[in-house]
Formats: C-alpha cells, structure tokens, sequence
C-alpha cells in the first residue's frame, strides 16, 4: 500500500515539474542581456566577429540599441528579428530553423545517419547465393584436388618407406 502512494507521489511531482517548465522559460526569457542576444548576432561593420566579440563603434552603437529594446521589455526572439530587419538576414550568427535554412541543420544529421547504415549495411551483408554456390564449387574442387595430392603423397612415401628399408 505504501508502495502505490510513493508511485503516485512520484508521477505527482513529475507532471507538476512539467507543468512548471514552460514558466521556468518564460521568467528566462524576462531575463534578456544585451550579452545574451550579442552573442547570437554578428557586428554590422564587416568584421565578421560576434557582436559580443567586437569593440568597435558600430558594435557599441548596436549594443546601445540593444539596450534600448530590454528596457522596452522586449524579448531576446523579438531583437533579433528586429535587428534582422535593419541589417538584414546577414546578421544572424546561426541559421534560422525555417524554410531552406533549416536544410543546414537537417542535412549533416541526416548524412550521417545514413552514411552510418549504409556501412552498417555493407559490413554486415550476408553473401548472396550465388557466391554461396561459388564457394560450394570452390570448396568441393578443393576437396578433390587435395584429396589427389594426399593420394599421390601417399604413393612417393611408401616408394620413400621401401627404399629406407632396402638400404
């Protein structure tokens, strides 16, 4: 009896703890720095850095627009489209995850899965029967041959043996 009520507590406390998950994003999402979403651009300038990375004048005036947008209680998703708007889809640090970028993250994953089954596949491949009737064919001439040798090995060594024994 004491077992089911621990099993109930337990699945009690899981389903709460997932209720809870979708709270514990949005109070992170409150939580947005200018170092967090100047992580995920890169500077405007040209430099090919991070904004984050950048100390240039461009860099500076971004993160001071940055600023700005927190302090109108914007979101981390919500700056960088806007931000995106300005400069343009060049300014995004990672793909987006729609539409034909999305190809960027699918296709590697995707290559490697399936370069891994098809060696999966060709090392573990079982003979065809045709090269099972080969190396029956093979084998059973084998046999013969061999058994003619062991026959003829037979002869030279009692000729061997006779000689031994005359001398």
């Amino acid at each position: 009896m004491k077992m089911k009520n621990a099993r109930k507590i337990a699945v009690f406390v899981f389903i709460f703890g997932l209720l809870l998950l979708p709270i514990s994003v949005q109070a992170s999402e409150v939580k947005t720095t200018v170092e967090e979403v100047s992580r995920s651009v890169w500077c405007p300038c040209g430099c090919t850095m991070l904004l984050s990375d950048c100390e240039c004048e461009t860099a500076y005036k971004v993160r001071t627009q940055i600023e700005q947008m927190i302090s109108q209680g914007k979101t981390k998703e919500e700056i960088i489209f806007e931000l995106q708007m300005i400069y343009g889809e060049n300014i995004l640090a990672t793909p987006q995850k729609s539409g034909l970028e999305l190809m960027l993250w699918v296709l590697p994953i995707a290559a490697a899965v399936g370069g891994t089954a098809i060696i999966y596949r060709l090392a573990y491949r079982k003979p065809s029967d045709v090269e099972l009737e080969e190396e029956e064919y093979e084998s059973e001439e084998l046999l013969t041959a061999m058994a003619k040798y062991d026959e003829i090995f037979e002869k030279e060594y009692q000729k061997f043996r006779e000689r031994v024994a005359k001398k």
